[in-house]
């Protein structure tokens, strides 16, 4: 039957198979963190150091345990002000350092993405 003439003859083929996938998967991730890449540029209107500041700020940003609330709405009313005075401390510190302007405005934008309520504490208040 052609179903059976599809089926896999063997382990040893089965698995050239499955490395076969993961091979065309992981080609395929590539291309889309390339195409995104490629998006942001655009969308940053073609300025190659904004969109370059911006990635940076993302990673440092995502990478920072201090800037990561994680369960948040487990937390207390106290411990919630606890890790939000962490975090300006923490932004404040990244202002002190970053000379910038261009990485500073990057990083305040992605701030004020990552989480809203850190920027509206940080800048309107």
């Amino acid at each position: 039957s052609p179903k059976a003439e599809n089926r896999p003859t063997s382990i040893v083929t089965h698995h050239a198979i499955v490395e076969e996938t993961k091979d065309s998967l992981k080609e395929e991730r590539e291309k889309i963190k390339d195409l995104i890449s490629e998006f942001m540029y655009i969308l940053d209107e073609r300025n190659e150091k904004w969109t370059t500041a911006k990635e940076q700020m993302m990673q440092l940003v995502e990478r920072d345990p201090y800037l990561i609330k994680e369960n948040f709405y487990d937390l207390t009313h106290e411990e919630n002000l606890a890790k939000t005075a962490e975090q300006v401390r923490r932004v404040a510190e990244y202002h002190k350092s970053i000379k910038d302007p261009l990485v500073r405005k990057a990083f305040d934008w992605v701030i004020g993405r990552y989480d809203r309520s850190l920027s509206m504490r940080l800048y309107v208040h």
